[in-house]
């Protein structure tokens, strides 16, 4: 088995799950948060490819926010000490899903493309609250960061404060 710190906690990561996916609706909050998350449990010893996609709206917010994600989303992850704003928005495409391992929805499945459907044995449901529908502000933020970190240590991560 393969140990981390993350969160300040050390943790027993799930090596079966190498390549994940997070889905949300317009790939540039919820689904960047936990991309960030994963990716920070990722290291030169831990290889987890992580990638995020969005459904709707993509090309809309790749050039209103110059393809990044939400500022407001980068500020609220870097108070937690990861950083998000290299990360870029992405439509989802069927070779996504079918390279991943584990897909992490964090939307509501009716939004999901047909073809999502092939893949139902690799993915997890997590709706999380949208902040676009709130205007993205910094409260709300972070109630989904926290609640996005909370299902990235319970699904992807196994606590082992005592090894």
């Amino acid at each position: 088995a393969r140990y981390i710190n993350i969160f300040g906690k050390r943790f027993r990561i799930d090596m079966k799950t190498d390549r994940i996916l997070v889905i949300c609706q317009q790939n540039v909050g919820r689904s960047q948060m936990a991309e960030g998350f994963l990716r920070s449990c990722s290291s030169s010893r831990l290889r987890i490819v992580v990638m995020s996609a969005g459904l709707k709206k993509i090309d809309k917010m790749k050039s209103k926010y110059h393809n990044h994600p939400h500022p407001d989303v980068i500020r609220v992850m870097r108070e937690v000490g990861v950083d998000v704003s290299r990360q870029t928005i992405d439509k989802l495409n069927s070779t996504m899903a079918e390279r991943a391992t584990k897909i992490l929805v964090l939307c509501d499945k009716k939004f999901l493309p047909e073809f999502c459907s092939r893949y139902q044995n690799k993915i997890i449901y997590k709706t999380i609250e949208d902040p676009c529908r709130t205007g993205m502000d910094i409260p709300t933020l972070r109630k989904v960061r926290d609640n996005i970190k909370c299902i990235i240590e319970d699904i992807f991560c196994y606590n082992r404060e005592d090894i």
